[in-house]
């Protein structure tokens, strides 16, 4: 809640009290079996479990971080950070937290704006945008990395359900396609406001696009196949989550 203390509310209705002193960036673990949030003065990624048992992981060396951004991998086995780089303003760094051992790997070299946390369907690779024009994509198992230039300031983004594609969104009003992300982008829509949610449907044809003002936006689907936009509601207030019915 915007005010009062933060609470956890299990499938049964119940409700227990989170106790943090500054507790925030609740995510939920897709598996489902846990919470995740950070309380950023103690330094803690915390989660909270169905038996309400709290685990906490010191997230470096005991030092307080401030934790910007929070994603898990869809095999809720590892949680991808983008935390504030110590002393260096807005500056940040791309962290990836084991949740079997607790441990901790900064995977970026040199602090930067970082955004837009998003991992493939297989949790195999972790996708991040480098503010204002580049996205890096980690391969989880043999550190590799590969870094995509891009012409304009970099949105968002979102992956294909094969993992092995992503659509992105520009500053400019423009979608682009890439069906390998080792390929050249194609440009899917131009003309857009430069608010704009992805989301690809689990069968790989369609995408959601959710665009405007930061008052109102536009809902409509793209049939990638035939690249022809049908519009499901405009006007509707800005909104920061759309997401497709399993």
């Amino acid at each position: 809640p915007l005010d009062g203390d933060p609470y956890a509310v299990g499938f049964n209705g119940e409700r227990r009290a989170i106790t943090a002193s500054e507790a925030r960036l609740l995510r939920a673990n897709p598996a489902p079996d846990g919470l995740a949030y950070v309380e950023s003065v103690a330094g803690q990624l915390l989660f909270y479990h169905p038996d309400w048992i709290v685990q906490g992981y010191p997230l470096a060396d005991g030092r307080a971080l401030n934790v910007r951004d929070i994603a898990w991998s869809p095999d809720s086995r590892q949680l991808g950070l983008i935390i504030q780089a110590e002393g260096s303003g807005d500056l940040r760094h791309v962290a990836i937290v084991n949740i079997q051992t607790g441990r901790m790997e900064t995977i970026t070299e040199r602090a930067a704006i970082y955004t837009d946390l998003h991992w493939t369907p297989n949790s195999e690779r972790l996708a991040y945008i480098q503010s204002p024009v580049q996205i890096h994509v980690r391969d989880i198992h043999d550190a590799a990395e590969l870094t995509v230039d891009v012409d304009t300031t970099v949105d968002t983004l979102a992956w294909s359900p094969g993992g092995d594609g992503l659509v992105y969104a520009t500053r400019d009003g423009a979608i682009y396609r890439m069906d390998s992300i080792a390929d050249a982008p194609d440009l899917l829509v131009d003309g857009l406001d430069s608010n704009t949610e992805l989301v690809w449907s689990a069968n790989g044809q369609w995408l959601a696009v959710s665009n405007g003002t930061l008052v109102d936006h536009d809902l409509w689907v793209l049939h990638l196949p035939t690249r022809r936009a049908r519009v499901i509601q405009v006007g509707v207030p800005a909104n920061d989550f759309i997401g497709w019915q399993p």
